[in-house]
This record gives C-alpha cells, structure tokens and sequence, in this order.
C-alpha cells in the first residue's frame, strides 16, 4: 500500500469521525433544548396539582372533618336540649308541688293514702305531659298513685332508682329509665323530697314521662344518611366521664352530649365512613382533577415539544438553504444572483455579480447590492 493511500485513509477517516462527534454532539444538544421546553411546562402543571393534593388531604380534609365534627356536636345538642325540654317541663311541676303546704299537709296526716289519692285525682289531669304521679313515704313504700295500684299500696315503689338521689338534692331529680310497676311500661320518674322547715323529709312527690312519648318525639323528627339518636340514662359510666364529644368504635362515629339538669346523654350514631362521606368525595374529586391536570400538561409538553422539534427542523432546513446559496454564490466562476419577484431586489450575489453591478450597472461606492432594485 502506498504512502498516498495511507494518508488519504487517515484524513478520510479523521473526517467521518469529526463528522459523526458533531452529529453526537448536535443530537444531545437538541435533547437538550427539547427538554428545556418540556421540563418548565411539566413544573408548572404538576406543582400545583401536586401541592393541591397534599392540601387538600392535610389541612382541608382535617378542617372539613372539623366542621363535620361541630355541626354534628351542634345536632346533638339541639336534640338533647329537645328532650331536656319535656323532662325539664315536668321537673317544675314536681318543683312546685314539692313546696305547696297542702302536699306536706298530706304526707304528714295520720292516714295519708285517701287524701293523697284523691288529691292526685285533681291535680294529674291539669298537666297533660305527664303520665303518671305518686306520694311515697320517706322509705319508698307506696301512698297513693296514678294509674291506681291498690295492691302495691304500702310496698316499695323503685325507690331504689331515685331515693338516694332526691334525698341529696333540694330539687327534683331524674331516675333512670325502668320497668312502672303498676303497668310494666318504661318510664322516667322525677321525684323530689318533701321536707320540714327544719329540713325532716316527709315524703316524696314524683311524675311519671313513658320512654315512648319521648320516642315518639324524637320520632317525628327525619333525618337522613342513617342516623341513629339513642338517649341514654344515668347507667351509662363511660359516657358520663366526659361533658361531651366524639368517639369511634366498630366502624361506627358517636357523637354525645348532656342533657341538662337530667343525667342523661343524647348519643347520635352513624357509620364513620357515610359521616365523612362529603370529605372523602370532595378528596375524589380533587384527586380526579388533578390526575387530568397532570395528563393534560403531559399531552401539552408532548404537543409543544413536537411543535418546537418541527421548527428547529425548519430553521435547520432554512439555515442549511441558506449557508447552500452563499457558497454556491461565492464559488460560481460567473456573476449570478436571486431576485426577489415581488420586491425586485436582490437577496443574494456573489463578488462577481457584485463587480459587474459597479463595472457596468453604475453601482455608487460603498453600497451593497441587496439595497438596490434591479
């Protein structure tokens, strides 16, 4: 082989590897400056779907429940302040009846039981939200009551569900729900002590409110998303540690609150996940949104990416084009140049066009040849 061959294999060699470098290098370069494009369109779609996110299932989930939480505190209360209403209404009739003289002129007599029935006979229908009243004796054993109970005369009357209590209090006191004697049905007693100027008890006055009519109070009331409202009596420990508030078990949310004056605790139940229901479509919702949000602005980057590769092409095809005329111009042996057809002047001209133009064109000194027409 000779010498010659080797150095034109050399310098041909040099050449490609030069040329595929710079197609390497041009290549990376417009990854480059597509990404460029790409990467702040995608930033400033999905910062803020994401930060939306984040918001939306920290602070506003947490304050939604909040709200959830207060408005159903707010529900509860009204419906206990509801049944505090009836029980409160026949709590001031034993209150007043606890301090008329003629009912510890009753208790105190020698035989109490006849006057103290027909008493009741007067006294019972004038109050249409009660449904029942009695007279005991300090020990609890029975004076006289509505309904009538002759055979239970003298013998004990559930004291054991409201003595202990109205023997503490001046005023008078809810028992807790129980079996009446005389009928069996569930009721509430409110009884209160009737007691001596030097503070003796006589006896006790008390009014009887069936669970049902509390029921049906309550029952007349619709709501919806499967609430349960339970009223619970004095039985209930737990509950009764705290004022009020929320707590969860078995899937279930609780909300309670006191009854005043009474003992009792309103307890509205609900299956936690249809009492956050609201929050959690909400959180849906947003969650969809910003899923479109980011696939949206994905198709954008993809469609402007591809919008700005085609233009790059065309500004290469144009640049290529134009590099192309000026060598062509510069190496043509002839004068030759392009003309614009609408304007008439001339784009390009090589040197020797140039030349004929000054030689033979009258060309003034110092101008170009693309500031004149032709």
């Amino acid at each position: 082989m000779s010498r010659l061959t080797v150095i034109g294999q050399f310098f041909f060699s040099r050449k490609a590897g030069m040329q595929l470098g710079d197609t390497i290098t041009k290549r990376r370069r417009d990854r480059f400056e597509r990404f460029s494009i790409i990467f702040p369109i995608l930033l400033a779609g999905w910062i803020p779907s994401i930060l939306t996110l984040i918001v939306s299932y920290t602070i506003l989930r947490d304050t939604l429940e909040s709200r959830i939480l207060r408005d159903r505190q707010t529900l509860i209360q009204l419906v206990g302040h509801l049944v505090g209403h009836d029980l409160n209404r026949s709590s001031a009739i034993i209150n007043y009846y606890q301090t008329l003289p003629e009912v510890a002129r009753i208790l105190s007599g020698t035989n109490p039981p006849p006057a103290a029935q027909q008493w009741l006979n007067s006294a019972f229908y004038s109050h249409p939200n009660i449904d029942g009243m009695f007279f005991t004796a300090p020990d609890g054993a029975l004076i006289a009551s509505i309904p009538t109970a002759p055979e239970m005369v003298g013998k004990d009357f559930g004291a054991s569900y409201w003595r202990e209590q109205a023997v503490a209090s001046n005023e008078a006191v809810v028992s807790p729900v129980h079996s009446r004697l005389t009928d069996h049905r569930l009721v509430t007693n409110i009884v209160a002590a009737v007691r001596t100027p030097d503070g003796k008890i006589l006896g006790y006055v008390g009014d009887s409110v069936l669970v049902e009519r509390i029921g049906r109070r309550l029952a007349a009331i619709e709501f919806s998303d499967r609430f349960l409202f339970e009223v619970l009596d004095q039985k209930i420990k737990d509950i009764r540690q705290n004022n009020a508030g929320h707590f969860e078990e078995h899937g279930n949310l609780y909300s309670f609150s006191p009854i005043e004056n009474t003992g009792w605790v309103a307890v509205v139940e609900q299956p936690k996940a249809l009492a956050y229901k609201p929050v959690h479509d909400l959180l849906e919702r947003m969650t969809l949104l910003a899923a479109w949000l980011v696939a949206l602005t994905a198709v954008f980057a993809w469609l402007g990416s591809r919008f700005y590769q085609r233009q790059m092409e065309a500004k290469q095809r144009l640049e290529r084009e134009v590099i192309f005329n000026e060598k062509m111009l510069a190496n043509m042996p002839s004068g030759i140049a392009f003309v614009d057809p609408t304007s008439r002047r001339f784009l390009h001209a090589n040197d020797a066009f140039a030349r004929m133009a000054e030689r033979f064109g009258n060309l003034p000194d110092g101008r170009d040849i693309t500031e004149i027409s032709c």
